[in-house]
């Protein structure tokens, strides 16, 4: 008889739920009631910890937590909240965490754009929303471009 997953992770309290049409997983009985929950709880605990290492750049959470405040803030200025789509063109920097952070606490919905890939043609762009519209970095973020 092959042992369950709790006994891989002893200690780790899991249960079985119903999710997605009645079907069965196991769960982490102990865990937070979402994404930015898990977040805040997290810098709770670590404020003055490493977050992101990128390059001789360092961000603690608390770091993380205080620019995601601010672009929280920017972003809502120009008009950005819950359901709203935001397009990040970002590359593997501390910017992308610090926007998609920002992104959690309004409710908005992070679109991560690929850097490498070719831009859409003119046809794919004209076929976007009048609503779309760029907006400046946040000075906050350290974003350059």
């Amino acid at each position: 008889m092959t042992p369950g997953p709790a006994a891989a992770w002893p200690g780790l309290a899991l249960r079985r739920e119903r999710h997605y049409g009645g079907r069965v997983f196991l769960c982490h009985a102990e865990r937070p009631r979402s994404l930015t929950a898990l977040i805040a709880e997290t810098v709770a605990r670590h404020a003055a910890e490493e977050a992101i290492v990128a390059g001789s750049r360092r961000l603690s959470y608390g770091e993380l937590d205080r620019l995601a405040g601010h672009v929280a803030g920017n972003l809502a200025r120009h008009g950005i909240g819950a359901g709203d789509r935001v397009a990040l063109l970002l590359c593997n920097c501390p910017e992308f965490a610090i926007y998609l952070i920002a992104c959690l606490r309004l409710g908005a919905i992070a679109v991560p754009l690929s850097t490498i890939a070719a831009p859409p043609p003119w046809s794919m762009r004209a076929s976007m929303p009048a609503t779309c519209r760029r907006l400046p970095p946040c000075p906050a973020s350290g974003c350059a471009s």
